[in-house]
Formats: structure tokens, sequence, C-alpha cells
């Protein structure tokens, strides 16, 4: 039972540190990646107001 309990301790403690190492890094955002970006969210906003007013 301990070593079940120490793996999923490691197996956490690796996940938070990977998902906050990935936040805190400094990234540049390159234009086409964020208007390519950005039209995908638009497009998703305008098909779920169409859905809305259709209902």
């Amino acid at each position: 039972m301990s070593l079940l309990i120490t793996k999923w301790k490691n197996y956490l403690i690796r996940l938070w540190k990977y998902h906050f190492d990935d936040w805190s890094q400094p990234r540049t955002i390159q234009k086409n990646q964020f208007s390519q970006g950005s039209f995908h969210l638009l497009g998703y906003f305008s098909n779920v107001w169409l859905n809305h007013s259709l209902v």
C-alpha cells in the first residue's frame, strides 16, 4: 500500500510541477497564431449565438 501511495504522490507532484512550469515560462505569441485562434473563437461564439437564436 505504501508503494502505491508513493507512486501516486510522485505522479501528482510531477503533474503539478509540469502544469505550473508551463504557465510560468514567458513565451512569445506569433501574430499568425494569435489571429488564427481568434478566428476560431469568433466562429465558435457566432455558432453558439446562431444556435441559440434558432431555439
